[in-house]
């Protein structure tokens, strides 16, 4: 029997090029909470049939035999995923060519989640900002990966429940993963 750990490892590495062709490609997470009018966590779910109704995104779901839980959007430039708190959306750009590329597929995309959003009565946060709902097991989403999280962690994985972001990918090879890491 081969060491799990090292069969993981191997697994992820094989998802990093060996060589880029081409400038590196950029991408962009960006997380907004979603609130109701007196400041309390919206629900993300509500916003699906708004976006969706472009008929330019394909849902994905948690368990897709039951088809009971949509946790994304997928778009060809832009795609919209459920977090950890059903009150955060987070909308994923990318891969692109360059900055300006990613500027103006992130401007589109967040102006489409700020117009679903004000369709259901509900204001997307920016940055640093917090609904006024406190972070508990009611605020979690339903999803069976974070609920076996919050069994095996605790409390403290609530603290994901309320979140913000702006996170940047750049394309890397299999090569240059661990000295970046480090």
């Amino acid at each position: 029997m081969t060491d799990p750990i090292a069969a993981l490892a191997e697994q992820y590495a094989t998802h990093f090029k060996e060589r880029l062709g081409r400038p590196r490609t950029i991408g962009r997470e960006l997380e907004f909470p979603v609130v109701k009018a007196d400041g309390t966590a919206g629900d993300v779910r509500h916003l699906w049939p708004h976006l969706m109704a472009g008929g330019d995104l394909t849902p994905k779901y948690d368990d897709p035999e039951s088809r009971s839980l949509i946790v994304a959007l997928q778009g060809r430039a832009a795609s919209y995923e459920i977090e950890v708190g059903h009150g955060t959306v987070e909308v994923v750009v990318g891969p692109c060519e360059d900055l300006v590329q990613l500027q103006a597929v992130t401007v589109k995309a967040v102006a489409r989640l700020v117009r679903a959003a004000a369709a259901e009565g509900l204001s997307v946060l920016g940055f640093g900002i917090q609904p006024r709902t406190p972070r508990s097991t009611a605020l979690m989403t339903p999803k069976k990966r974070y609920g076996a999280l919050l069994k095996a962690i605790g409390a403290a994985w609530l603290h994901f429940a309320t979140t913000a972001a702006d996170q940047v990918q750049i394309d890397i090879t299999r090569d240059e993963l661990l000295p970046m890491l480090n």
